[in-house]
């Protein structure tokens, strides 16, 4: 969430997926939300820089005129994901926040380690398990995901290991990792990246096996956190000079995950915000959509006073999981009157649908760590043990344009912070493109790599993605960009 002085906080759209889930679903099942507050507000100056708190003009944090340590404020409820246990035969349904980062083993693990204790102690059979997160949270929720699809849930009696089980499967990848207990949870292990390894914690009636998880939905992911390289608090020892335990590489999706989404933010250039773009391995059978949207990191996951470009982005995630968790139905269009009450009050003039502020990230500390325009569709892999890209891109991702992409550029929208008219830097190797449809249908957009990259296929293109319900419904109060987004072919303008 952002903090503005002496203001209430406004929510994240972690926050408002959990606001909207319905308290009794359609079949009788109860879907209770647990909510937690995150980190941010206590700790070192770079703990504030990882969890959103900053110190008043040094570090300018994401989405906040002014920060919870300097102020007093409670721990800030930022960036956190929510994991929903659905439970049949009227069971409860359980959502709870995850807000601590999946970094700093010795320090913040109490945090993720605490929830999937819960998760533990309170899973059953059958029970259905969402997994959503922004930012540091969609880390942390992809790092759970990745757990309990890669060592399963631990039982009550491996939870006294979780621990070390957490370390070592984090570890999986590490040939240098030393275990600091070799014999925990069992003498003799081997890596987490042995099957041996669950099968012996299987075997001994720590862990649970073959458990699925129904749906990982995450807002702009980033690889290194955030955490931009500020050579003077590494002389002051106030930094690490070595930023590999804050990176995130597992890009690849296990089987076990049935449903993967995540919104991407196509104006966010710092390169220390680089994204973390999921890819299918050969076989995989997750269903996987990631769809890149205008806005910076914070306009994809909310956060902002205008909630104009979150709004669309929360009614995209909300659409993606409307099959198997029930919202209730008029809360987007809530969102969309609060927004408007938003203009009404500042003094603004309605914003028509795409056309919220897109605001600018590239200030304060971020300019030192460096700027990284994104480039959707050509993105590579990364080695686990350098950081370093390996030049080999990235396949079977999945990616779409959403459909604002084209509204807000065709009809020129307005640029960063409302400076002149709208002009998407990560779309320039890409031009425009329809195919011909009937005269009476929506037409097919799409977008062409202008010439071969290093490595693409010769006709490289991204998909617009189709509109589902909650987001069709966001745009018909919008009639211009209705009629334009679902307009004839022949009448369309080219950019």
């Amino acid at each position: 969430m952002g903090l503005s002085k002496g203001k209430l906080p406004i929510p994240s759209n972690v926050t408002r997926i959990s606001e909207a889930i319905k308290p009794l679903s359609s079949r009788g099942v109860q879907q209770v939300v647990f909510y937690q507050a995150g980190i941010g507000s206590t700790g070192n100056i770079l703990n504030r820089v990882i969890g959103g708190y900053s110190l008043p003009a040094l570090f300018p944090a994401e989405g906040l005129t002014d920060y919870g340590a300097t102020l007093g404020l409670p721990q800030k409820a930022c960036l956190p994901i929510y994991v929903t246990l659905i439970r049949e035969f009227s069971f409860p349904t359980y959502a709870f926040s995850v807000s601590r980062l999946v970094c700093r083993r010795s320090k913040t693990l109490s945090g993720p380690l605490t929830q999937l204790t819960f998760i533990c102690n309170n899973y059953c059979r059958d029970d259905e398990i969402f997994l959503f997160g922004f930012s540091r949270g969609a880390f942390t929720a992809r790092s759970i995901a990745g757990l309990i699809a890669g060592v399963g849930l631990l039982t009550k009696a491996g939870l006294p290991c979780l621990a070390e089980v957490f370390k070592d499967f984090e570890n999986r990848e590490n040939r240098n990792y030393r275990p600091a207990n070799p014999d925990s949870p069992f003498p003799n292990k081997p890596s987490a990246s042995d099957p041996k390894y669950e099968d012996e914690l299987e075997k001994r009636d720590l862990t649970r096996l073959d458990i699925e998880i129904k749906v990982v939905g995450v807002f702009d992911t980033v690889g290194s956190l955030g955490i931009p390289r500020i050579p003077w608090l590494e002389r002051l020892h106030l930094q690490t000079r070595s930023t590999k335990e804050y990176l995130f590489y597992d890009t690849n999706l296990n089987n076990r995950i049935q449903n993967a989404f995540q919104a991407l933010a196509l104006d966010e250039h710092r390169a220390s915000f680089t994204p973390s773009v999921w890819a299918k391995p050969r076989n995989n059978a997750t269903n996987l959509r990631q769809n890149w949207f205008p806005g910076v990191h914070q306009n994809i996951g909310g956060g902002y006073p205008d909630q104009g470009q979150s709004n669309i982005t929360l009614a995209w995630m909300m659409a993606q999981v409307e099959p198997f968790l029930e919202f209730d139905a008029d809360y987007i269009l809530d969102q969309y009157d609060q927004t408007e009450a938003y203009y009404k009050k500042s003094g603004q003039k309605k914003r028509p649908w795409s056309f919220g502020e897109i605001y600018r990230s590239m200030t304060g500390v971020y300019v030192l760590g460096g700027r990284e325009p994104r480039t959707p569709g050509l993105y590579c892999q990364v080695d686990p043990e350098t950081g370093k890209s390996t030049g080999k891109l990235l396949r079977d991702t999945h990616e779409y344009v959403h459909p604002s992409t084209r509204s807000r550029i065709v009809l020129r929208g307005p640029g960063v912070d409302d400076e002149g008219k709208y002009d998407c830097e990560a779309l320039d190797p890409y031009k425009l493109r329809y195919v011909d449809e009937a005269a009476d249908r929506r037409p097919t957009a799409f977008w062409e790599l202008r010439s071969r990259y290093k490595g693409s296929s010769p006709k490289k293109e991204l998909p617009e993605s189709p509109l589902w319900t909650f987001e069709k419904e966001l745009l018909r109060e919008s009639p211009r960009m209705f009629e334009f987004i679902y307009g004839k072919p022949q009448d369309l303008q080219q950019p």
